[in-house]
């Protein structure tokens, strides 16, 4: 339950497994896409025509939340790099895959795709995305070269994850999980 305050909340399960709000100072319109790391929490927040933020911070009580990146023009999905270094985000409606700091600088867009980008994970080198064409692809977390088709004819491939070896979706339309070798 997310009760309103004034003030944004979020629900993490303690040691009893009741739902915990842990409040912050600052209120989020339509916050959703929300990924946890060991320095803070991050969240996309829009208005009501999709343009939006990521905003994030401390998980502290009281900690003020910190804009990482502003004006996009409809975000959907973040992530967090492994190394702790990064925040990565799609945005469909600039078809943009980006990447900034967690404190906000050394913004930068990692790749533009064209077939509208989804969901979103990474490991320590690469990013890895789903897109509305169907396809699933990579590029490196540093800005570093182009990106490169995993995949294609996906149907509707929605949801991703990565382990050591193998990049993993769900392809909406069939049910079925896929996976291709990283």
């Amino acid at each position: 339950m997310i009760r309103d305050k004034g003030a944004a909340m979020t629900q993490l399960w303690n040691a009893e497994r009741r739902a915990k709000a842990l409040e912050t100072r600052d209120v989020m319109t339509s916050p959703f896409g929300f990924a946890v790391g060991a320095s803070g929490a991050y969240w996309i927040t829009s208005d009501s025509s999709g343009a939006g933020a990521i905003r994030g911070g401390s998980l502290e009580p009281g900690a003020r939340l910190k804009p990482i990146a502003e004006g996009l023009q409809r975000p959907y999905a973040l992530s967090l790099d492994r190394s702790g270094a990064f925040v990565l985000w799609t945005d469909p409606g600039s078809s943009v895959i980006g990447r900034a700091s967690k404190d906000g600088t050394s913004r930068a867009i990692l790749a533009r795709e064209a077939g509208g980008p989804r969901r979103i994970a990474a490991d320590d080198a690469w990013v890895y995305w789903t897109s509305g064409d169907g396809t699933i692809k990579k590029v490196r977390t540093d800005g570093g070269g182009s990106p490169v088709v995993l995949a294609e004819g996906q149907g509707e491939p929605a949801g991703i994850a990565v382990d050591q070896a193998y990049v993993y979706w769900v392809n909406a339309r069939s049910g079925q999980v896929m996976k291709v070798a990283k």
